[in-house]
């Protein structure tokens, strides 16, 4: 392989061509020595590294303009000719062929987005054609490129069309009682502006650009291999250790605007007590301290405005109650996202009360996810029960090591994981104390977003027959490990300007299964709304395949299950009975016949009846969000806790949660079927 320094002295030369007045910016210079070191890194400790040949070079080049031209609106397919021609350079010169690619990128991707945005800023209402008796294909990867750069008129046309449409369909909804005429022409001038704003903001994010090279040629190695960012990694390890800055609160978009849903309970915001749900955000101070419209942004955008140092202060413009304006100013402070919390369920139609345990992640930090499970297990014996549901859904994993230590809780001397890294050598993990912290029966929910350290810790339990699994189809498919490497500043600063995530092994659970591709299948299948969707890692297009070890018999002691079948049978005739799970099986089905006929008219009228028949379906099968009348739960908050107080808080709000959910009432009476 070429030096890195000799890499750099020949992609150097992309960056004259680049730059306006011929000096290369910062940015741009970050952004190419992101991909030489992806490069590199990759070859020398990827589980698998894929050999730099012709086939890798076209898969790099068909990620890469799907990464910058996902919607198939910026570039046609002669455009994308001139790009296929830099194939052989690329595959027998690598470093030459991506200096030829970046600079063809970078120009070309400029000049189509200037075209889309002159496109925007002068397209006028009355000169569009609102409705037509044509359809268009709303799903990206079904869409057909364009075939010269004319037909791209055609697109964008649509897609304006497309939005237009939309828009007005809400805005109906909103105020059906003024002239459509005007609606018409207010909601084609809210969408045009939407649509600058968000080109003008792709044109200004070209350093990001150069890094989905990176990513781009990383996403091919495998699926869960990919380049961060200081601030992508800095989210990152806000959600593996729980813990973040900013203002501490949940917002969802109501009419273009950011709107808060909920105060996190002991976050900066709910402690100073000027913030409500249901506050609409309409301006948040920029980083010169200057109040900023926020209409139309994404939510990523508007949160990463509120972020910031702890301490500091971000000013923000509220409307509350559709009349008042607030000038607010908030103070930012670190903000604890939910942790392991426990109750004690009970339901008048089960015999017995069972313990249920929420665990949102794998998290680490000063207290990680082992100690305060640790902690909830003990409170949960001191109440005696003998039944406990482990609720694994929505857990994407995280620590491996507080997953292991989290099994040997429900276990003697056991082992809780094996791996395999790119030398072949297996090394196993052990849980060695012995000490069994909870011998009551073991239930574990799971569901097509349960992940890696989740998708270890029901399958190794399940391993030895100590827990039952209950969920939907299988979990996501994840089995392998990753590792972070540093990419650093092209200058002599020596710092750090991103990380390359790495896939470096597999895991597998105590018995040499892999959870790698086809997840895990749970004992009990309950029905729900993504169950005739592919979902997880098989719906990756680069993800690696499933993988085993020499499969293991393994046995142990404790409260082993038994009866599946008699359990299977029990559960299936109560959910065949069940409105909640018929609901569920038509809403899942619903969605899959939504995503395989993805195509939409763009006649209004058409659009309209078929909107409203499908809103009507919807609303038919839509969940209860009612309280189960016969269950109840009592909030557990261990003695040994933070602050009991926001705990007990936080727990009275998920309470409520849970009264609502029919797939914790069939595991309570599952459970019971159990003890």
């Amino acid at each position: 392989m070429m030096p890195l320094f000799r890499q750099l002295s020949i992609l150097s030369l992309l960056l004259f061509a680049y730059s306006c007045h011929g000096q290369p910016d910062k940015p741009s210079q970050e952004g190419l020595q992101v991909l030489l070191q992806a490069k590199e890194l990759c070859e020398e400790n990827h589980l698998n590294p894929k050999e730099w040949n012709k086939d890798l070079c076209m898969e790099f080049l068909q990620e890469f303009i799907a990464e910058i031209d996902q919607e198939k609106m910026l570039f046609s397919r002669k455009d994308l000719t001139e790009w296929e021609e830099i194939l052989p350079t690329l595959q027998k010169a690598p470093s030459e062929g991506e200096r030829l690619l970046v600079d063809l990128a970078a120009e070309d991707y400029k000049s189509a987005l200037n075209n889309l945005l002159n496109y925007y800023e002068t397209a006028a209402h009355k000169e569009i054609a609102f409705s037509k008796k044509e359809q268009l294909e709303t799903m990206a990867e079904k869409r057909k490129r364009p075939e010269k750069r004319s037909d791209l008129l055609l697109v964008w046309e649509q897609e304006l069309r497309r939005r237009w449409q939309d828009q007005l369909f809400k805005e109906q909804l909103i105020a059906d009682h003024l002239d459509f005429d005007e609606l018409k022409k207010s909601s084609f001038e809210k969408v045009k502006a939407r649509l600058i704003q968000q080109t003008n903001t792709k044109l200004n994010s070209i350093p990001n650009f150069l890094e989905l090279l990176a990513s781009s040629y990383l996403q091919v190695q495998d699926h869960q291999s990919y380049y961060m960012s200081l601030e992508s990694k800095s989210d990152w390890t806000a959600a593996y250790t729980r813990e973040f800055v900013g203002i501490g609160a949940r917002i969802e978009l109501e009419k273009d605007y950011p709107k808060i849903s909920e105060l996190i309970i002991g976050g900066p915001a709910w402690k100073a007590g000027l913030l409500q749900a249901g506050d609409v955000i309409m301006r948040i101070a920029d980083s010169n301290g200057e109040l900023r419209d926020v209409g139309g942004q994404t939510l990523d955008e508007t949160i990463a405005m509120l972020k910031g140092e702890k301490g500091s202060e971000v000013a923000v413009k509220v409307l509350r109650d559709n009349q008042t304006i607030l000038n607010l100013g908030l103070e930012r402070g670190a903000v604890q996202l939910e942790t392991a919390s426990s109750f004690v369920l009970s339901d008048k139609a089960a015999d017995l009360p069972v313990a249920y345990l929420r665990l949102p992640r794998f998290y680490m930090g000063n207290e990680g996810a082992a100690m305060h499970v640790l902690q909830e297990l003990r409170a949960i014996n001191e109440k005696g029960i003998e039944g406990l549901i482990l609720d694994l859904r929505n857990n994407q994993g995280g620590s491996a090591r507080e997953a292991a230590e989290i099994i040997g809780y429900f276990l003697e001397d056991a082992l809780a994981m094996q791996s395999r890294y790119r030398d072949g050598e297996v090394s196993k993990i052990w849980n060695e104390d012995g000490q069994v912290i909870y011998n009551g029966h073991l239930l574990i929910m799971t569901n097509g977003r349960s992940s890696s350290a989740s998708e270890l810790t029901a399958g190794t339990l399940r391993d030895y027959r100590r827990a039952l699994l209950v969920g939907s189809q299988q979990t996501y498919g994840k089995g392998s490990i990753q590792r972070f490497f540093d990419v650093m500043s092209s200058d002599s600063s020596e710092q750090a300007i991103g990380q390359v995530k790495l896939t470096v092994g597999n895991f597998f659970t105590a018995s040499g299964r892999s959870p790698q591709y086809n997840g895990i299948v749970p004992d009990l299948v309950l029905p729900d709304n993504f169950n005739y969707v592919p979902s997880g890692e098989r719906a990756g297009k680069y993800a690696l395949q499933a993988v085993s070890l020499e499969r293991q018999d393994l046995t142990q002691s404790v409260n082993t299950v038994r009866n599946i079948a008699r359990l299977r049978d029990h559960s299936e005739t109560r959910t065949g009975k069940s409105p909640a799970f018929q609901k569920a099986r038509e809403r899942g089905k619903m969605l899959a016949a939504e995503l395989s006929e993805s195509s939409r008219s763009l006649d209004f009228s058409t659009f309209v009846a078929e909107q409203k028949k499908r809103q009507e379906e919807a609303l038919r099968i839509a969940r209860d969000n009612g309280t189960i009348a016969s269950m109840q739960a009592e909030v557990i908050v261990p003695n040994n806790r933070g602050d009991k107080e926001i705990l007990k808080l936080q727990r009275e709000r998920l309470r409520e949660e849970l009264l609502k959910d029919p797939y914790i009432q069939e595991c309570v009476f599952i459970l019971n079927d159990m003890m």
